[in-house]
């Protein structure tokens, strides 16, 4: 599934799926009204065809929308934090920095409008452990995937919804 998550401050305003293969103009379609309510940033998942699907969002919405690529399976962020230690210390890879911190923004009653049942089971079914270096990791995909649960497209369309931007951080 290809899923769009609107969201503005803490409050989920729209979400649409999309079993479709190319989407591309119903996701642009699904974006149109919120152009005129203050749509500044669009997040993509940029691992494999994800990239092109990004470069096709900048082509067609305003200048004034960022669209950003965000590979999760890259390096997770360095910023510093205020104990002097950044998410590489803590995390596997961006995908469980993003997810952490997903995690902390529903612990923190910062999630609203939620009623997706699919998106909450997929969120629920997510496992997480320390890797050999005693970072943060979320399981595989494929290691999920022999446990029945399937790859979990509305979790991560939420995920980078309220994935933090450098003004957040």
């Amino acid at each position: 599934e290809t899923v769009v998550y609107v969201r503005q401050a803490n409050r989920i305003l729209d979400m649409r799926v999309f079993p479709d293969s190319d989407i591309r103009g119903r996701v642009l379609q699904a974006l149109q009204p919120w152009l005129h309510k203050s749509l500044t940033v669009v997040n993509v998942d940029s691992a494999g065809d994800g990239h092109y699907f990004a470069a096709h969002l900048r082509d067609h919405l305003p200048r004034a929308v960022t669209v950003n690529d965000i590979n999760v399976g890259t390096a997770p962020s360095d910023l510093p934090r205020a104990d002097g230690k950044t998410a590489a210390d803590e995390f596997a890879n961006l995908k469980a920095e993003l997810y952490w911190h997903l995690r902390e923004q529903f612990r923190d009653g910062m999630v609203s409008g939620l009623t997706d049942q699919t998106t909450i089971s997929q969120l629920a079914s997510l496992q997480w452990s320390p890797n050999s270096k005693g970072k943060t990791e979320i399981e595989r995909k494929e290691v999920a995937a022999k446990r029945g649960v399937k790859s979990p497209d509305r979790a991560e369309a939420l995920m980078l919804a309220f994935a933090p931007t450098l003004a957040d951080q």
